[in-house]
């Protein structure tokens, strides 16, 4: 076994085409293959699927604080709980936040700012003060809806997580702060991005000291700021010679993996010339597993065996399936339903439909569910004769 994973930046499709056996002898007859010039030449027959994941830019957290109205004049003391997550390599100055510390905003609310407006406009600039860094830069951004009461806070990047946020008073005695019952909400999730330049710098360390040494024979290229890449990955799998000295009298297999980021602006030409190398539905979807591109099944394709009630045994072939415009690979089963009335009598083994156990003559009814692994389904009523 010979396996390894290649991660590479496509800038340009320039060097991207699709082989046919009469260009390279090295292509066998009825196959094609996807060439990347800096990297390879993928011969469909040992490629499967190729999964998709698209770029998506970050998201950043934001939650809502509502304070209550009939508030009495007072301390008032508001506590965030933060929190970096997602490797998040720039240290804030903020010691608190990466210790996993709540920070306090305290002020003070006067008889004639009970209401929940009031209190939230009050709180509003010694929020916005309290929540910036030693260098003047706001680790949260910090705005009030009029009308609601309600504060809205929104996280510096996508790492930073708004875990809870609570208000208290001070009592009378000035000794404890209680809650006054205000409420906090998460409306949006952080999100780290996918495909963006930041992520496969950080995520993937592109491009690598080996690829960009003087002279390297394969430079991968810079990830381009403001772009989004998608990821294309596929196993390429070749059988080797009978050789190497740890595999002595064994044939070896080559199994890589590799991994390609395509800006989106290209994606669908890059797509154009896998499916024209590997087929129409070679693309499948890495989060939902249906396939891109892919065509649906049209019909299912009955053709019949000669079957005898007389000699029929379980395991007697009386015919096969076949799905018509399948792109993919696809399994068969008997399914309840209209038309199903001997579905008992048979059963499904590959594509072949087979007797269950003794049948008797007649035209018999099953009904047959065909669906390939990007999710496609298709049913048919099948009448099958079983002659006396």
């Amino acid at each position: 076994m010979f396996d390894f994973t290649t991660e590479t930046i496509l800038n340009s499709l320039a060097n991207v085409s699709v082989l046919l056996p009469a260009a390279d002898p090295g292509i066998p007859a009825g196959q094609k293959a996807l060439e990347i010039k800096r990297l390879n030449t993928y011969l469909s027959g040992n490629v499967g699927l190729v999964w998709k994941t698209a770029g998506n830019n970050p998201v950043k957290e934001v939650a809502t604080i509502t304070l209550p109205s009939g508030q009495t004049a007072g301390t008032y003391r508001l506590e965030l709980a933060l929190e970096v997550s997602g490797s998040y390599p720039i240290t804030l100055d903020r010691w608190a936040i990466n210790k996993g510390k709540p920070i306090y905003v305290e002020f003070l609310v006067g008889s004639t700012q009970t209401t929940a407006d009031n209190l939230a406009t009050t709180a509003l600039p010694l929020i916005q003060r309290g929540m910036k860094k030693n260098n003047g830069e706001a680790v949260l951004d910090v705005t009030f809806t009029k009308g609601t009461g309600t504060i809205i806070v929104t996280a510096q990047n996508e790492y930073l997580k708004i875990k809870n946020a609570t208000v208290t008073k001070l009592d009378a005695a000035g000794e404890n702060y209680n809650s006054i019952g205000a409420t906090f909400v998460t409306t949006t999730p952080g999100k780290e991005g996918f495909g963006t330049a930041w992520s496969l710098l950080k995520n993937y360390r592109i491009p690598t000291q080996e690829a960009t040494r003087f002279q390297g024979e394969d430079q991968d290229e810079t990830p381009v700021a403001g772009i989004l890449y998608n990821q294309y990955t596929f196993e390429y799998t070749a059988e080797r010679n009978f050789t190497g000295s740890d595999a002595v009298g064994q044939k070896l297999t080559s199994k890589t993996t590799h991994v390609l980021f395509v800006p989106q602006s290209l994606a669908s030409t890059f797509e154009g010339y896998v499916t024209s190398a590997f087929g129409p539905g070679s693309i499948a979807d890495s989060a939902t597993k249906a396939s891109v591109n892919g065509s649906a099944i049209a019909d299912i394709a009955f053709t019949q065996t000669s079957i005898s009630a007389a000699t029929a045994v379980a395991g007697t072939t009386a015919g096969s399936v076949n799905a018509v415009n399948a792109d993919a690979p696809v399994s068969y089963s008997l399914v309840s339903g209209t038309g199903s009335t001997d579905n008992a009598s048979f059963q499904i083994s590959g594509s072949a439909i087979q007797a269950a156990g003794a049948v008797t003559a007649g035209t018999k009814s099953i009904r047959v569910q065909a669906v390939d692994v990007n999710g496609n389904t298709f049913v048919k009523v099948i009448s099958v004769v079983v002659s006396a």
